[in-house]
């Protein structure tokens, strides 16, 4: 007689070889997004087996790391642990994320920034390395290399409301602007335009559940920054025009990025958020100038749109001053695989940089450079940055 699935359902060692055999289930079926995590995640190297490393104890401890990271099921249950943590008690289980009032994401970072806790102790050595840095700027402008600074938007600054503790944001950006003016003399203050529209804007200028600027205020920015440039007199600029817009509650592009990298099972709903269809128009002439951008990771996203091309002749991306992507998708280089003769000569041949950074990355950014500085150009008198 045929025993019925009800007869093995109700047997205890049919439960056990299930749960036994449930990670190698889930790896062999796998189940779409649960699997693939987002965020910064290292897999663990393949262990090696060795009489010595196991009298060490190390064998045993990379075997349990590779097991946990590739073992079938860990996507899954990672999702349902985070899922169920932020649900239950508001915590956000991935390294670097803050949760503000009312579901608003926001990175560690930016919210220490904004509480003052990266501006510089020793305010001589400070105004000392501005002074070092608007001097070579101010050398190569005179050697005709235009510089342009943009102050990208924090959203610690940009949206405190829902920030516990930090009613008057007193960040990085704050400090340069009372101490240091004249550093920022060739100035797109984009942090100050979001902030003054704020209210007015149609549509958020940086998401509920972003770190950057959404894709709408990426786009205005864009606008702003060809009109900029065209006004420096760089030639053969292309004309930024949109098709149309469409309007979403369900982020797109980078909109949703801290929320992604939290690895959660359900997406969640955003306020209305814009997607301008730009179409850049190349004009009577060809793009001419050979532009260098030097910015942290809020340039990815024109960069990876494949704007540049259609704007310079010639350009690089250079990620916090530390790897160059010559094109998108193309893979990068170590900025120091070129000599300190290499790197001043390709920054005196440029005829436009743009220095990108947001507040908390001021001075992480600022002091690479400056410490590459006294290698490039000693003459200057430069320490080492620090």
């Amino acid at each position: 007689m045929r025993k019925s699935i009800k007869t093995y359902v109700q047997r205890p060692d049919v439960w056990i070889l299930a749960a036994l055999f449930l990670p190698l289930l889930l790896h062999l079926f796998r189940f779409g997004h649960l699997h693939r995590l987002q965020g910064a995640i290292y897999p663990p190297p393949v262990p090696k087996i060795s009489l010595q490393a196991w009298h060490q104890g190390n064998m045993q401890h990379q075997t349990e790391a590779w097991l946990k990271h590739y073992a079938g099921g860990r996507g899954p249950m990672l999702r349902l642990n985070n899922e169920f943590m932020y649900l239950a008690y508001d915590l956000a289980r991935a390294g670097g994320v803050k949760t503000g009032y009312h579901g608003e994401l926001y990175e560690n970072a930016y919210w220490e920034d904004a509480l003052g806790i990266y501006q510089p102790k020793n305010l001589h050595a400070a105004m000392d390395s501005i002074q070092i840095w608007t001097r070579w700027w101010n050398r190569l402008e005179q050697n005709g290399t235009k510089m342009l600074f943009i102050a990208a938007p924090s959203k610690a600054i940009h949206r405190p409301q829902n920030l516990p503790n930090l009613s008057h944001p007193n960040a990085n950006y704050h400090w340069l602007k009372t101490h240091a003016p004249q550093a920022t003399t060739h100035l797109l203050d984009v942090q100050s335009w979001f902030d003054q529209a704020a209210d007015t804007a149609k549509y958020p200028l940086i998401p509920k559940h972003g770190i950057h600027w959404s894709y709408y205020g990426e786009q205005l920015f864009l606008d702003s920054l060809l009109k900029r440039m065209e006004a420096l007199g760089l030639k053969g600029l292309p004309e930024l025009r949109f098709k149309g817009i469409e309007t979403s509650h369900w982020a797109r592009f980078r909109d949703d990025d801290l929320e992604k990298g939290m690895n959660l099972i359900f997406n969640r709903k955003d306020e209305a958020l814009a997607y301008p269809i730009p179409d850049l128009k190349q004009g009577t002439t060809p793009p001419e100038a050979k532009v260098l951008v030097i910015s942290d990771s809020f340039y990815w996203g024109i960069f990876n749109a494949g704007h540049p091309s259609k704007m310079f002749a010639e350009h690089e991306f250079w990620y916090y001053y530390g790897s160059r992507f010559p094109k998108p998708k193309q893979g990068s280089s170590d900025l120091l695989a070129l000599s300190p003769k290499e790197r001043r000569a390709y920054l005196e041949s440029r005829d436009l940089i743009i220095w990108i950074s947001t507040s908390p990355n001021y001075w992480k950014m600022g002091l690479r450079f400056l410490a590459d500085l006294h290698r490039m150009a000693p003459e200057l008198g430069v320490g080492n940055g620090e």
